[in-house]
């Protein structure tokens, strides 16, 4: 229940359910099913599929806010409350994002994205947490590995990332976003900042250190046996 003065100008009024915006959900509602049964999606994807095209509907019922001043009303329909739906988590994402910046350090950041290549798409998909971890392994000793080298920056870094396991097309592509402070603590606990004015260290050097420590993780991984094979490894 809301209250406003007595004096309301929308008194004796009922507003209509609010229209979210969720294209999406319309794609799912009109596609949905057919999508299910064409690719052969897991009980997760379903779920998702089917909490989305929900959201925001009659379907999970509605709730009405009543002014005490007018008694005019509004009705609001219910989220699905689905963590992957990109409608009802949208306040979810801003308190995350609040609550990281918060935890930041007053200092510059650079973005960096470690990709996989597709080559890797079907060894992934078998083995989603133990690659996954990996690669949030082998970018933190990447650049951890980088940052000690005195030609780059002679200091320990600072650095939070996010893995994405699609693109903006949804196709399956793992990656992993991370942001990097521009400078680390020296041994003597000093600020320091890169050699360089825009980047840590040049790209094809973090390409081919990034490269190099995630295939040797794979190749530890797979004489402990603790891969499934994909088809073609």
């Amino acid at each position: 229940m809301l209250s406003e003065p007595s004096n309301c100008k929308h008194a004796n009024k009922v507003q209509s359910a609010d229209k979210v915006a969720n294209p999406i959900g319309e794609i799912f509602r009109s596609y949905g099913e057919a999508y299910i049964k064409q690719y052969n999606a897991n009980l997760n994807e379903i779920k998702l599929i089917r909490n989305i095209r929900k959201c925001r509907t009659p379907a999970l019922g509605t709730i009405v806010i009543t002014c005490k001043g007018c008694d005019a009303a509004t009705r609001i329909y219910k989220s699905c409350g689905d963590s992957k739906c990109p409608i009802c988590q949208s306040i979810k994402r801003i308190q995350v994002q609040d609550k990281i910046s918060q935890k930041l350090l007053n200092v510059p950041y650079q973005h960096v994205t470690f990709t996989l290549p597709h080559q890797l798409n079907g060894l992934l998909k078998r083995n989603k947490k133990a690659l996954y971890n990996l690669l949030y392994r082998a970018a933190w000793q990447t650049i951890k590995r980088l940052f000690s080298s005195k030609d780059n920056v002679g200091a320990l870094p600072g650095m939070i990332a996010i893995m994405h396991s699609w693109g903006a097309d949804m196709k399956y592509h793992v990656h992993l976003h991370s942001l990097i402070t521009f400078g680390g603590l020296d041994e003597f606990g000093e600020w320091k900042f890169p050699k360089r004015k825009d980047k840590i260290a040049p790209y094809r050097t973090i390409k081919a250190c990034f490269k190099n420590t995630y295939l040797k993780g794979i190749e530890r991984l797979h004489k402990k046996g603790a891969l499934v094979k994909a088809p073609f490894f």
